[in-house]
């Protein structure tokens, strides 16, 4: 049993229960001692592992007992030294026993523990989920005029009992009688008069005068007439009853009452000014009653009054005036009024207006506000695709200024934001930027999801709209047909039963959705061409007889579908002419259906004129003459929509592109056309000139088209003849005078003379919108072959002389505008000797 080592614990235990007993102790106290000392220097040995050669295995007890007793004596006295062993083993085991203990203990805490489940983890996201972002916009900076309280009525009642015992009891009725309104604020001004007077008597020490009314409220303290609760329900009444005037009479009592007026019974008197537009009281309501600094509440309201006064097409001139104005005297408006002011510019249609409305942002982010909101950001990108500056829209700008919301400024982007970025890249017509709208698309709809892995963003009509504006943009046809079938399965509701299909109001299909589809049906490039198929054997070796009319490779597909029994959509895009017309026709039909019976799909697509024109551009491009050309003249009977502009500019264009067996068809289909064009046009010039300016695009496509219709059928004489009734009634010394332009004050601080500080287009970049209809040779050179064919020398100088003739007024109209736009003090002076 000598040569059985025990676990060191094990020992380490026995020593500690055999050492409980006292006597056991006395007993064995010289073995305890000489037993521990003689294992703890045993294990200190086993804790060293070595690598020991067999030998020494086996001769290692004869090792341990040829020791000397010189290192016996040295091992024992350090041991000594260390104290007891005793209590040193104890301390040990009992530090192990607690730690098994505490290991125990936190194992039950962990099995009793409340651990979070899925949907408390869900919960937990979703909070993040919530939390503001830091340097997002706050929505609530500007606040809102509170609308007069519903019982103030009640509130009026009382002061009348209190103050007019004379007057019958009023009626319970919602409206007060006027006369009642009227004469409580008279009492009230007598009863105000009378005590200013006291007053003004008592600092003079002068006897006051007895007056015939009793006056036992004078006193020479300072007398309460009316609470400042009630002041508000007088003043909120008056606005309800749109009495403004008596609300301006008490708003006076209450300022010489001194009584602390809140600032909500000066806004909703202001509000009421500034949703009528009308700038006289409103200017003068300010002045009178807003001595001290307005609010920013206050501010923004005067500047609406002045907004509302002018048309929507108008320039806002006075708002633009105000704005600067309250800017000289330190007092920025905030950002949502120049957001109003902004957005107005962009609706009215100039390119004037449209430039200065960017002016006007690079203005307010040097001036008042340099970190626009996300509102303003989506006004901004949405303003880069409209064409008033480039036809083509400013995708770049677009791009960067989305960047710069959400990475460098740390804005969440908004629904709206994403929807404005695709639109500018879509309205570009270029693929890289139509497939980087595209990118966003899906970023917006994946990227932004919360714990339950739902979209952040709904798809909405104008999302859908964006992307169909950039498919039809590059004739993606398929692409198109797969955002209908989603933009169907969003409008149902989703409890519709598969047969009778509920659709959703807010989310159904409309009129503009459509229009992109039938668009990209007319720019759609079939990829089969029946001309380059090849033709079986059989089929070349039946000839045609010589007398059989030349029948075209689109007659023969539409025959064939004609043929065919109705179907629905296949699964693969149109593969041929007949097909698209095909789709088209199925299309357009089921839309009519729905319509009509108020029921479907789309029974919320509304029929006007551009819808129409819409669908007849499918058959002006993949249909022959003969169909668009009966289309053209019954289907707009036939659905109950009259024709627009566009519908007799857009026939006469597919005329002049008229290919050379389709020529003869399309002269006499034109001749029939233009003088109903003419009608319109006559109607347009009688108007006034405006109306001629708006539409002098179109009156230049429409005489331009029928010239070159003229043209192609070598009726060159009457085109001669149809361009100088063009040169009468437009003739080019009228486009020599430039339109007025409105003043730059956008950029304008305070600066001694009226030149902008910043400006984001140049004077000679903005396009001038208000050019009179004139010809170019660009639109004249066909006729100009045709005339050196025939050798009409005289009529070639006469063609000549016109396009030069409004070349150069273009030329000088351009100078004159410029010279303008220039400050006096800046303009060239001329060298004087």
């Amino acid at each position: 049993m000598s040569g059985i080592r025990l676990p060191s614990g094990l020992v380490d235990l026995v020593l500690a229960r055999t050492s409980t007993s006292a006597g056991r102790a006395k007993a064995f106290s010289g073995s305890l001692w000489q037993a521990t000392a003689r294992r703890q220097a045993h294990s200190a040995v086993v804790l060293r592992p070595r690598i020991l050669s067999p030998e020494y295995e086996q001769d290692k007890q004869s090792l341990y007992a040829t020791r000397t007793s010189r290192k016996m004596k040295e091992k024992r006295r350090a041991v000594a030294s260390l104290g007891d062993p005793q209590p040193r083993a104890v301390s040990t085991l009992e530090e192990r026993v607690n730690a098994l203990k505490n290991t125990m203990v936190s194992e039950e805490d962990l099995e009793t523990h409340e651990f979070y489940d899925e949907e408390q983890l869900l919960a937990v996201y979703e909070d993040l989920l919530a939390l503001p972002k830091e340097g997002a916009p706050d929505t609530q900076t500007t606040p809102i005029v509170k609308q007069p309280e519903e019982d103030s009525l009640p509130i009026v009642n009382k002061i009348a009992e209190r103050l007019l015992p004379d007057i019958s009891e009023p009626s319970t009725s919602t409206v007060a009688p006027q006369p009642v309104r009227h004469a409580l604020i008279k009492h009230l001004e007598h009863m105000q008069t009378d005590l200013e007077a006291v007053e003004a008597a008592m600092k003079k020490s002068e006897p006051v005068v007895p007056s015939d009314e009793p006056r036992e409220f004078l006193s020479s303290t300072p007398v309460v007439l009316v609470t400042q609760k009630e002041w508000i329900a007088l003043v909120a009444h008056c606005v309800r009853e749109h009495d403004t005037e008596a609300a301006e009479r008490v708003l006076a009592l209450m300022k010489r009452s001194r009584c602390d007026t809140p600032e909500e019974s000066f806004n909703i008197v202001l509000a009421v000014y500034a949703e009528a537009g009308d700038i006289e009281r409103a200017d003068q309501f300010v002045s009178k009653f807003l001595s001290t600094l307005p609010t920013e509440l206050q501010r923004d309201l005067h500047i609406q009054a002045h907004l509302k006064a002018v048309p929507q097409a108008a320039f806002p001139r006075n708002a633009l005036r105000a704005l600067h104005d309250y800017e000289g005297r330190a007092l920025a408006p905030s950002q949502k009024t120049y957001s109003r002011l902004i957005t107005r510019l962009l609706s009215a249609g100039s390119s004037v207006a449209h430039a200065h409305a960017w002016d006007l942002f690079s203005h307010m982010r040097y001036v008042a506000h340099p970190k626009p909101d996300a509102l303003m950001y989506t006004t901004m990108i949405r303003a880069c695709a409209s064409p008033s500056i480039s036809s083509d829209g400013e995708p770049e700008r677009a791009l960067d200024l989305f960047i710069e919301m959400t990475i460098d400024n740390d804005i969440p982007p908004t629904a709206g934001a994403y929807t404005a970025t695709i639109l500018a890249c879509a309205r570009s017509g270029r693929a890289k930027y139509v497939h980087e709208g595209l990118r966003l698309a899906k970023e917006m709809m994946d990227a932004h999801r919360d714990a339950y892995g739902h979209s952040q963003f709904m798809p909405g009509r104008s999302f859908f709209s964006a992307l169909l504006e950039g498919a039809k943009r590059i004739g993606d046809l398929p692409r198109v047909r797969w955002i209908l079938a989603e933009m169907v399965r969003e409008s149902l509701l989703p409890d519709a039963a598969p047969g009778d299909p509920q659709v959703d109001p807010h989310r159904a299909i409309r009129e503009e959705a459509m229009l992109h589809i039938f668009h990209t049906y007319a720019a759609y490039r079939t990829p089969y061409i029946r001309s380059l198929a090849p033709k079986a054997p059989e089929v070349l070796q039946k000839a045609r007889p010589q007398d059989a009319s030349p029948i075209s490779d689109v007659e023969e597909e539409i025959s064939e579908v004609v043929a065919e029994p109705e179907k629905a959509f296949s699964r693969l895009p149109p593969q041929s002419h007949a097909e698209v017309i095909h789709e088209a026709k199925m299309l357009f039909s089921q839309l009519l259906d729905d319509s009509r019976r108020a029921e479907g799909v789309f029974a919320h697509v509304q029929l006007t004129p551009r819808l129409l024109n819409a669908y007849l551009s499918v058959h002006y491009r993949h249909s022959p003459i003969e169909t668009w050309r009966e289309l053209f003249q019954t289907v707009h009977t036939d659905v109950g929509v009259s024709r627009n502009a566009y519908s007799y500019v857009e026939v006469l264009e597919r005329c002049a592109i008229a290919s050379k067996a389709e020529r003869p068809t399309a002269l006499r289909f034109a001749e029939g056309v233009f003088p109903e064009w003419c009608a319109l046009e006559d109607a347009w010039r009688a108007a006034g000139p405006l109306e001629v300016v708006a539409n002098a695009r179109l009156i230049e496509r429409a005489h331009a088209a029928m010239i070159r219709v003229l043209a192609l059928t070598n009726n060159v004489q009457r085109a001669v003849e149809a361009i100088k009734a063009f040169v009468a009634a437009y003739p080019p010394t009228v486009v020599c005078e430039p339109a007025p332009r409105p003043e730059f004050r956008s950029t304008r601080t305070n600066l001694l003379g009226a030149r902008p500080l910043v400006r984001m287009f140049n004077v000679a970049d903005i396009p001038d919108d208000s050019v009179p209809p004139l010809l170019s040779f660009t639109e004249l050179e066909l006729l100009h072959h045709r005339l050196v064919v025939a050798g009409r020398a005289t009529d070639i100088r006469y063609l000549k002389w016109v396009c030069k003739e409004y070349e150069g007024s273009l030329r000088r109209r351009r100078e004159r505008a410029l010279q303008a736009t220039m400050h006096p003090v800046y303009k060239p002076q001329p060298l004087t000797s």
